[in-house]
């Protein structure tokens, strides 16, 4: 624009006062006298701040790079004075002004020198603070200068960051400016330093700690792979299954799975068989078939089975090849060790015709044995005449099963009178026949010259015992109660009925019937829980129970398919928590070799129609409900009959009764103890009650007191020439049976 032509503009739209303001202030800015121009702007601003052509003037002389008062930042202040007090102009003045002209079009004009100006200085001082100032004095700066800004205080930001070279300062510049060009390589040198300080850690925590704060870095694989690496050589130096089962469920992706598999399976093998037991080596079959060690604890067990049939059957069923040949001989041998005819028999009908070719030979033989011992009828009371035949037949058949039972037979009137040196005489004859397996002939030995401890079997009173039957003693938790099977007294309804005697200061009261639950059938009690609200009942082979209401027994109801899983199962016993019921059962899973569930008419073991039982544990699960049944194994278990189970309330020691562990003749009282909380076949060696408790015929049903001091059971009163009934007796324990002193 021409200077005079603005002059002379001037004067034509002003007043002469502010004439003669704007004149001077535009014409020393005109002619470089800055200064002058300066005072004539701050005068007529000191009238009025919100002028709009005085601030238009100030503007327009604070960003002449001659003048020494120079400050684009005020003068982009007075731009945007202008930008605000403009609109509150009336139309009149803003026409005057426009003729200068003065507008927003010419403030937009002038915001964009100045904002060039001020980069241009930012620029020329290249330093962050420069950027960042103009950045945020100079807002309303065109687009393109604030993105070069931008771009500039993005170098100087960065360069900062580099010179501090630390995980902080990166993540700081990431942060802070995230549309930065240099972000990339922020990020990577961040997540170099942050690796560097877990790398310093070298633990699963500060790898962790890595992911956790970049989990999409780079690097997030070489961390995670060194969690793995690291997590498991911690595992190792745990030196323990559980650290290593916890690693590959914790990191079930891990590039060391495979390695941390093959090293659980070895110490979870080591750790269940430490002990060396054969058992140990069977129960780690089960549990995990599918270990890479499973066929090396089948063959350890093999070779330790001895005469352990639940080894030997379970090595025949799982092996293959020159070792599933190798299990069925031993298998055989364990059961062609009983001497029974229809054992034999029926191991031979389950094979096919290669595997009958293996044992062939010694089937026919085994066969001729066994049927000599069925000629003597062993079955039957012994007679001296046969002794010439039995003399052959034990000779011929030890150390077969069989032939322990014969020699059982011949000295059963030596163990009724109580003749013990004729008893050890006769036995000690036939021992050289056993050769190296004695075992059962020394125990019977141990006990018959065990050290006499009198025991006296002390009958309970008339108001309990009658001339009909009792047995099977119950006592409640504490003591106060007795309920017992009835049969054959004056009060019964009929056959086998419930009753119950209390415990006063007299001695035991008037036993009562239990109407509720004595029903026309036969009602057998079997237990009672610690409340005394809950009974369990035994009719026709399978287990009921009743519940109490008040004074009243309900209906008996049968219990769980889990429970009653055969044709028979009796004997039952609830722990005193409540959590464990234990009975007999005859299964298809027993650790008998014949297993027939018709055994009417049949001779085994010595008994007739008698087929032989396991004793197995129920528990309750986490629903309330009860589990299957867990056979208590082969310590407890053997190929022949246990009956009467009966867990102390120390939830230790196990009473029991059994035909199989080599005692005085017929079923022997034996006690065992519970070798871990956690496992209901682990136990320990069963221990013989002794000679003045076990006889030569059936001894079963002991039931101990509370105290562990006493044992009620039922016995015949039978005597020479006097046919006698079933009683209920009460002995004192001598103290080494009792469980507080059974280790």
């Amino acid at each position: 624009m021409n200077r005079k032509f603005l002059l002379v503009l001037l004067a034509v739209t002003l007043s002469a006062s502010a004439f003669s303001q704007q004149i001077k202030a535009l014409e020393f800015i005109w002619k470089g006298k800055y200064d002058n121009a300066a005072k004539a702007i701050e005068k007529g601003l000191s009238k009025n701040m919100d002028d709009v052509e005085f601030n238009f003037y100030k503007a327009y002389l604070l960003y002449q790079r001659a003048y020494e008062g120079y400050d684009p930042v005020e003068s982009y202040k007075c731009l945007l004075n202008c930008e605000t007090y403009y609109p509150q102009l009336d139309d009149k003045t803003k026409e005057k002004l426009n003729t200068v002209p003065i507008n927003p079009e010419v403030f937009t004009k002038y915001i964009d020198t100045v904002c060039r100006y001020a980069l241009r200085d930012a620029t020329v001082a290249n330093t962050f603070e420069a950027y960042q100032n103009y950045l945020f004095f100079y807002r309303k700066a065109p687009e393109d200068y604030k993105t070069e800004a931008r771009m500039y205080r993005d170098i100087e930001a960065y360069k900062l960051a580099l010179k501090d070279d630390t995980e902080e300062s990166y993540n700081s510049f990431i942060k802070t400016y995230p549309e930065a060009q240099q972000i990339p390589d922020a990020t990577k040198r961040r997540d170099d330093k942050a690796m560097e300080k877990a790398k310093a850690g070298n633990t699963v925590a500060s790898y962790e700690e890595f992911l956790k704060k970049y989990p999409t870095s780079a690097l997030a694989g070489e961390a995670q792979e060194q969690i793995y690496v690291i997590a498991l050589a911690d595992a190792e130096k745990e030196n323990t299954s559980a650290a290593l089962k916890q690693y590959m469920e914790k990191y079930p992706k891990s590039s060391q799975y495979y390695k941390a598999e093959m090293l659980y399976d070895e110490k979870l093998y080591n750790e269940e068989t430490s002990d060396g037991d054969c058992s140990s080596y069977i129960r780690f079959a089960k549990r995990y078939p599918k270990s890479k060690w499973n066929n090396m604890a089948l063959a350890s067990a093999m070779q330790c089975a001895g005469d352990n049939a639940e080894v030997a059957k379970y090595c025949f069923k799982k092996l293959e090849g020159d070792k599933k040949k190798q299990a069925l001989k031993l298998y055989y041998n364990i059961i062609a060790a009983d001497g029974e005819m229809i054992s034999l028999k029926a191991l031979y009908e389950e094979l096919d015709n290669s595997q009958r070719a293996i044992i062939r030979d010694s089937y026919v033989a085994d066969s001729a044995i066994a049927a000599m011992g069925d000629k003597l009828k062993i079955h039957s009371k012994y007679n001296p005449k046969k002794a010439e035949a039995y003399d052959e037949y034990i000779k011929a058949a030890a150390p077969r099963e069989k032939a322990f039972v014969a020699l059982q037979k011949m000295i059963e009137s030596d163990i009724e009178s109580k003749n013990w040196s004729a008893a050890t005489a006769t036995i000690q004859k036939y021992r050289q026949y056993w050769k190296d397996k004695t075992k059962k002939i020394d125990n019977l030995l141990s006990i018959i010259e065990q050290k006499s401890q009198p025991v006296v079997a002390e009958a309970l009173p008339e108001t309990v015992n009658t001339s009909g039957n009792e047995y099977n003693p119950i006592l409640s938790s504490d003591g106060n109660f007795m309920y017992f099977c009835g049969e054959g007294r004056s009060n019964n309804k009929s056959g086998e009925d419930i009753f119950v005697s209390e415990k006063t200061a007299d001695g035991w009261s008037e036993a009562q019937i239990i109407g509720e639950i004595s029903t026309k059938a036969n009602d057998y009690p079997q237990c009672i829980n610690a409340s005394g609200n809950t009974m369990y009942i035994f009719k026709n082979g399978r287990l009921y129970f009743s519940k109490k209401a008040g004074a009243t027994w309900g209906k008996a109801q049968k219990m769980s398919n889990n429970v009653n899983t055969s044709n028979w199962q009796c004997d039952a016993f609830l722990s005193k928590d409540g959590k464990a019921l234990f009975f007999a059962a005859k299964r298809s899973d027993m650790l008998n070799m014949f297993n027939d569930a018709d055994f009417d008419g049949l001779v085994y073991h010595g008994k007739v129609d008698e087929h032989q039982t396991d004793l197995y544990v129920c528990t309750i699960n986490e629903d309330g409900e009860w589990g299957k049944p867990i056979n208590l194994g082969g310590t407890i278990n053997t190929l022949y009959t246990e009956r009467t189970p009966f867990l102390h309330s120390d939830n230790k020691h196990l009473y029991f009764a059994s035909d199989g562990h080599g005692g005085l003749g017929g079923l022997d009282m034996y006690v065992t103890t519970r070798l871990s909380d956690d496992c209901w076949d682990c136990w320990s060696e069963p221990i013989n009650l002794g000679k003045e408790i076990n006889t030569a015929s059936d001894d079963m049903g002991y039931k101990i007191s509370n105290d562990g001091t006493q044992a009620y059971f039922s016995k015949s009163t039978a005597g020479k020439g006097k046919k006698g009934n079933l009683d209920i007796f009460v002995i004192t324990l001598p103290e080494n049976l009792q469980p507080k002193n059974i280790k």
